[in-house]
Formats: C-alpha cells, sequence, structure tokens
C-alpha cells in the first residue's frame, strides 16, 4: 500500500498496488508529484486528459474486486455504504457530497438517462474546473452513474449479487468500479458510449463484435463447479408471484384477453425445460439481458467501426449460453411497444454467421460444421424460453413496479410469441 499526502489537510489517498503494477506505480507517482508541486490550480487546468485523472484513481478501486471469484460476494461490504434513500433527481448532488466532500454542489450536475425498465439510472457530469485541487477526491471521470432500485425489483433480482457481479466484471476489464451503495442503488463509473440501435446490426462488424464480447464473458467469467442455469428457476419463482387478481382494472382486464396462454404457463415452461435438458446445452457466466440498449457501442478516433461493451448487470448469473445467445436475437425486436418488430429478428443464414464469430472466440478456433449447426439448432428452443422468461417477468412487473412501462401489454406481446 502507498499513501499519498497532500500539503491540504485530509487530503491523503491510499493506493493500492499490486506487484506486478510497477508501471501504474510510476503513472501515478507523475501524476501525484505534479499535483503536489502545484497547490493552488484547478483539477482541470491540471490534468488535460481527464482519463489520466481516472487510470489513477482506478488503482483504489481494484482491490475491492480482486478476490471475487466464481459468483462469491464476501467484498461487497467493502465497498463504502450510506443510509440515504434516492428518489428525486435534485437530491443526488446533495447526497454526493458526503461522498465527495471537497465538491461544491455548482460542480455536479444530474439528469436522468435513458428509460429504464427496472431501475432509474442518473448521470452526474463535474465541473473540473469548479474542484479546487487543495483536496483532491477519488473523481473517476467526468461523469458518474447512480443506480436507483425501482420498487419491489428484490422480487426479481438480489441486490448482493447483482454489486458483486459488477465487481467480478471490473477486475475482468468489462465494467466500471462501484464507487459507494446506498439504501436503494449503488454509485459507480460512467462508460461514455451510445446504445446499440437496430439500424446498428445492419453492420456486420458491430455484430461480429458483440458475438466475439459475449463469448469473452462467457470464457473469462468463473463459474463454481456446483452452479447451474437459473433460467427456469427464476421463471418459476415468477410464475409463483404473479397476483390472483391485479389491482388496477386494465391490467386484469389485459390479463384476462389472453388468458388461454396464461392459464398453460406453468406446463409450457416444464415443456421447455424438458427440451433443453434434452439438448443437453452448455452453460456458462451470462449476462441474460443483452437488449440493445444494454449494449454500447464506442466510436473511437481513427477506427472505421465502433468498438462494444456490455453493461447492467443485474439478471447476471450462471445460465444456458444458448439461451443468452436467443435471447439476444430476440432484443433485436426493440423494447419500445410503439417500435417493436420481430421482422427484424436475425434469419437463420445471419444467425449461423453470429454464431461462427462467437464459436471461434469460445473455442479459440474455427468451429466445425457441427458445432454450428448444434448451437443454431438450440436457437428453435431459446428463442421460446426468452418469451417466456421476459413475458413472465413482465406479468409480475405489471403489479409491483412503478416504473411507467407498459409491462401487461408487453408480456402479452411476448408470451404470444410462444405460439409462432
Amino acid at each position: 500500500a502507498v499513501v499519498v499526502q497532500s500539503s491540504a489537510p485530509q487530503c491523503s489517498l491510499l493506493l493500492f498496488i499490486q506487484p506486478s503494477s510497477l508501471l501504474f506505480l510510476l503513472v501515478c507517482s507523475v501524476f501525484f508529484m505534479s499535483f503536489l508541486l502545484k497547490p493552488t490550480s484547478s483539477l482541470a487546468s491540471r490534468i488535460s486528459n481527464p482519463l489520466l485523472l481516472r487510470s489513477t484513481l482506478l488503482v483504489q478501486h481494484k482491490m475491492l474486486s480482486a478476490s471475487i471469484i466464481g459468483g462469491r460476494e464476501s467484498l461487497v461490504s467493502d465497498v463504502p455504504k450510506y443510509n440515504e434513500t434516492l428518489s428525486r433527481v435534485e437530491d443526488v448532488p446533495i447526497f454526493l457530497q458526503k461522498i465527495y466532500p471537497g465538491v461544491p454542489l455548482d460542480a455536479m450536475s444530474a439528469s436522468r438517462l435513458g428509460d429504464g425498465v427496472t431501475n432509474v439510472v442518473i448521470r452526474v457530469k463535474f465541473d473540473l474546473d469548479k474542484i479546487s485541487s487543495e483536496c483532491i477526491q477519488p473523481i473517476l471521470s467526468q461523469s458518474i452513474l447512480l443506480r436507483i432500485y425501482g420498487k419491489n425489483t428484490e422480487l426479481f433480482i438480489d441486490r448482493k449479487r447483482e454489486i458483486a457481479n459488477h465487481l467480478r466484471l471490473f477486475d475482468h476489464g468489462f465494467a466500471e468500479p462501484v464507487i459507494a451503495i446506498f439504501a436503494n442503488g449503488y454509485v459507480y463509473g460512467f462508460s461514455p458510449g451510445r446504445p446499440c440501435k437496430p439500424k446498428d446490426l445492419k453492420d456486420p462488424f458491430v455484430t461480429t463484435a458483440i458475438a466475439r464480447q459475449v463469448a469473452k464473458f462467457h470464457n473469462e467469467i468463473s463459474i463454481e463447479d456446483n452452479e447451474q442455469p437459473h433460467a427456469f428457476e427464476r421463471i418459476r419463482s415468477w410464475l409463483a408471484k404473479i397476483p390472483e387478481q391485479y389491482t388496477k382494472d386494465e391490467n386484469q382486464a389485459l390479463f384476462e384477453s389472453f388468458s388461454d396462454i396464461n392459464s398453460t404457463l406453468v406446463q409450457r415452461t416444464e415443456d421447455l425445460e424438458r427440451q433443453v435438458e434434452e439438448m443437453g446445452a452448455e452453460h456458462a457466466w451470462c449476462h441474460n439481458d443483452l437488449l440493445l440498449n444494454n449494449v454500447l457501442l464506442h466510436d473511437v478516433e481513427g477506427e472505421d467501426h465502433p468498438r462494444v461493451s456490455m453493461i447492467d448487470y443485474e439478471y447476471g448469473n450462471c445460465n444456458y449460453t444458448g439461451f443468452e445467445i436467443a435471447n439476444h436475437f430476440n432484443e433485436y425486436a426493440g423494447l419500445s411497444l410503439q417500435d417493436l418488430d420481430y421482422s427484424r429478428l436475425p434469419n437463420k443464414d445471419e444467425q449461423a454467421t453470429w454464431i461462427t464469430h462467437y464459436l471461434e472466440e469460445r473455442k479459440g478456433r474455427e468451429p466445425t460444421s457441427e458445432e454450428i449447426g448444434h448451437l443454431l439448432e438450440e436457437m428453435n428452443v431459446f428463442i421460446d424460453v426468452s418469451h417466456m422468461f421476459w413475458g413472465v417477468w413482465a406479468l409480475v412487473q405489471a403489479e409491483v413496479s412503478e416504473i411507467d412501462f407498459p409491462y401487461m401489454e408487453y408480456a402479452k406481446v411476448r408470451l404470444q410469441r410462444l405460439n409462432h
């Protein structure tokens, strides 16, 4: 451990350096020497590239995830915790002063990011020119994110495991660091990029990059020997939570409008599970929610095609790799009911191409036609498992969620796809 102490009171920073990170230590030393030699200039003027600041201070967060292996959650307790419950965007900068006490309110601007259907995500931008370097705080970049959990989402998501997932993925270079936990959410680093759109999937370089990134997830994130796929366990748990009578009359009426499907959900789930068992489907650590908004494209200067990363790991756990792929294919249709179009799903040739790139990355060699064909055959079953998974999820959300989204209508669309 290396302690860096400035002349300003209460401004020491403890950096945890792994023995293999000597080059990183050199970068840190150069940065902080510059900091100590110029005590009066602003943070922004001190650093021409804010990413240097982020890279330097990232070291202290890596220790949080270094020993999370195979889903163990032991170090979640090491993340700083606060008792605040947040609901309003305007309260966020006030709360953040507890994490960053040297940062004035007018140096932070908060706004809601996107239209999440499980959580509310708030982005906070820092005005680095307004932050004094006399007491530097561990700001990772010019933006951070706060994830505020939706009401009753503990019915769907193990939040402690979600944070453990995030820490594990950070340790493997797939995610930004976790900064702090509060009563109904957590704070983490911001990854600049743009959400993938249906039009982006027409670019074969983008779909190839996605396939290879998914394979890296499946290869590099370890699971315990006794971990089993969770898809059907989750579906059954959600089936048990469907209310006998919906509180809102319009939800009840819509639910009854497709009762021919709803009355067979338990039997259909058993049938799908039997088919999957007969296929001998492979499993690994999976993201499980690769909708297009969770795929970020990063445009890099000097490169013709964007790089790809994945965000939002709340549903991540051990699952069937075929489910991961089929679920992603289903998301080609979109999420908004106004724009939902299943004709956008990849055809068999496009699926085979995607699977080929996935298997090349997964196996480190050219896959055989039998391997491609086997995984392609799994799509016929896992496409329906995906519809069942999110259809039943939406039936429960329709009763418990306060987020403005037509869950019951979405459930109907997804479950009716079981008949295709």
